[in-house]
């Protein structure tokens, strides 16, 4: 697992030969719409496939993801025990010819 982080923002990622998981992803209030989250991800620009778990009522990283290329593919029922709460798993997928496209 490796992170990035400070006062204003946080990246969790899980990491295999070819692809990573977002295991956290957030930016503190006072500094979202400044490109913050947009410079995390373009940490993992290099990863063919990256894959994000949110929750059904986070629809502003719902548009975020989707913003940045990913695509919804799977709804997991009642994912979140603790709230009883499905998620949208996201996939993004890169090119060989497209590596970097989430731009840091």
């Amino acid at each position: 697992m490796a992170s990035d982080g400070g006062a204003d923002r946080r990246l969790t990622t899980r990491r295999a030969a070819h692809y990573s998981g977002l295991a956290n992803l957030a930016v503190n209030p006072d500094f979202r719409r400044r490109g913050v989250g947009r410079r995390l991800l373009g940490l993992l620009r290099n990863q063919a496939i990256v894959w994000a778990t949110v929750r059904e009522s986070n629809l502003g990283a719902q548009l975020f993801l989707r913003a940045m290329g990913f695509k919804a593919r799977h709804v997991i029922r009642d994912h979140y025990d603790e709230i009883d709460e499905s998620g949208y798993r996201f996939c993004y997928r890169q090119s060989p010819l497209n590596l970097g496209r989430i731009q840091s």
